[in-house]
């Protein structure tokens, strides 16, 4: 298992997030900044590789929206495409995000370490990750 969604529905943030990961399969990258928490994936890649760099179904949020608008300048013409350009498919502010934890699960002598996001609509997202308590500290000291 390298990640997990627990939610209570479907439309639970981590519901969402673990959704436009598996949709986004190897192509996508989970993305925490000061401001958000997102899942984004290269467009031209994920294109070539599957034949459409937009998702399914809309994130909902401001992803699709705001990746939208970026194309466009300030005098209304479209803007030159990035080499990669990177589309948004799921985020929700960083203010949603009600704790950042790492835990050690398993059966094994050695456990594995998991990376969790606790949501404030009460879901979680844990996935596998190398030295999790350390980007726990860093994520700490960042926010």
């Amino acid at each position: 298992v390298m990640g997990w969604a627990h939610a209570g529905e479907p439309g639970a943030a981590a519901a969402r997030c673990a959704e436009a990961l598996n949709r986004g399969r190897h192509f996508s990258w989970l993305v925490c900044t000061d401001r958000r928490v997102a899942v984004v994936v290269e467009d031209d890649e994920f294109t070539a590789a599957v034949g459409s760099a937009e998702p399914a179904e809309p994130s909902g949020g401001w992803g699709g929206l705001l990746t939208k608008a970026k194309s466009w300048t300030g005098d209304g013409k479209r803007a030159k495409r990035p080499e990669n350009p990177i589309g948004s498919w799921w985020e929700c502010p960083v203010a949603h995000v009600a704790e950042f934890t790492a835990a050690e699960l398993g059966r094994a002598l050695e456990p594995v370490e998991f990376f969790r996001i606790h949501f404030a609509d009460g879901s979680m997202f844990e996935f596998r990750l190398i030295n999790a308590p350390d980007l726990v500290r860093t994520v700490q000291r960042s926010l």
